[in-house]
């Protein structure tokens, strides 16, 4: 009966350290790669209030998580000192992380599309009339991403609908390039 009692001790022990450890690692590779704002199409996403906001906000929720490693036993879970309410107030942090995350997830599914763009834009004359139409769409774009509201939906993330509207009004700038070069330029 005590070697079980001792096992189910260092059964809770281990799942509760390997959730927090686990937790602490995302916190601090999202800080890490969060603290430039992610870069877009030469901008970055996220705005100086943001990533301080979000760094201030990592670090508490590290701080919380890395004060429940000290809780080891059932004995020591019973003088558990944090109420609901403290605990709660870290899951809008986890939200949040994820959101940026899935921000940054949806930049980089773009980048394909943008560095088409930026490449496109580069080889064609200064007057060419898709100039200005893809200048309007990536100016469109990107002020509509750096917009917090418009990067949350029901759970802290972009609506799908968003998400996909704004994949299609870059895909639309794109110049349509012709089967035949043009030997006349």
């Amino acid at each position: 009966m005590l070697r079980s009692l001792v096992g189910s001790e260092m059964c809770i022990r281990d799942r509760l350290n390997a959730e927090v450890m686990k937790r602490v690692e995302k916190l601090v590779l999202s800080k890490q790669e969060f603290s430039h704002g992610i870069p877009f199409w030469g901008h970055r996403l996220l705005g100086d209030d943001e990533v301080k906001k979000l760094n201030t906000d990592t670090d508490k929720a590290k701080e919380f998580l890395e004060s429940l490693q000290a809780y080891k036993t059932p004995g020591q879970l019973k003088n558990f000192r944090y109420s609901a309410e403290e605990i709660k107030a870290c899951e809008p942090v986890f939200e949040t992380v994820r959101g940026v995350a899935e921000l940054k997830a949806f930049a980089d599914t773009l980048s394909e599309y943008t560095s088409y763009l930026n490449s496109a834009e580069s080889v064609l004359p200064e007057d060419h009339p898709w100039r200005t139409k893809g200048h309007d769409a990536k100016k469109k774009l990107r002020d509509q991403m750096m917009l917090p509201e418009n990067r949350k939906g029901s759970c802290g993330t972009r609506p799908t609908r968003w998400r996909y509207s704004c994949r299609s009004s870059v895909l639309m700038s794109r110049p349509s390039i012709s089967s035949e070069p043009s030997w006349n330029s």
